[in-house]
């Protein structure tokens, strides 16, 4: 994996790990169809840092102009914050189907080709 990018290095990790969580809910490895459609994780976690900073100074500012009777600050304060804090809890999901076709084909290939290596190699240890 060393000639892979960080963001290459995230989905695989993040694939491997719905994969094998896959894998243990159902009691058997994941076939190649039910791998396309792991819901994997895109989002970088300094975002959803950031997000869920935002989200505390939109509270705190939705709460101080609330304090201010400016209530109409403070609702949109408010919603703001309850955004920022969405995405800092769910981040962006996309199916992995989805990730590997804004990819080239051959780099595609080789990414799908560690996850399900990486997968099997811990399925099968696991039903061993």
């Amino acid at each position: 994996m060393s000639d892979l990018t960080r963001q290459d290095e995230r989905i695989v990790r993040n694939a491997q790990r719905a994969g094998l969580r896959m894998s243990r809910r159902e009691g058997h490895a994941p076939t190649k169809e039910e791998l396309l459609k792991l819901k994997v994780q895109v989002a970088s976690a300094w975002s959803r840092w950031v997000s869920a900073i935002l989200a505390m100074g939109s509270a705190g500012g939705s709460w101080y102009t609330f304090s201010l009777k400016m209530d109409g600050w403070g609702f949109v304060l408010a919603v703001l914050a309850l955004l920022f804090f969405c995405f800092a809890i769910f981040g962006i999901r996309r199916t992995l189907s989805k990730v590997l076709d804004g990819l080239d084909v051959a780099h595609s290939a080789e990414l799908f080709g560690l996850i399900m290596e990486g997968i099997f190699s811990a399925v099968g240890s696991l039903f061993d």
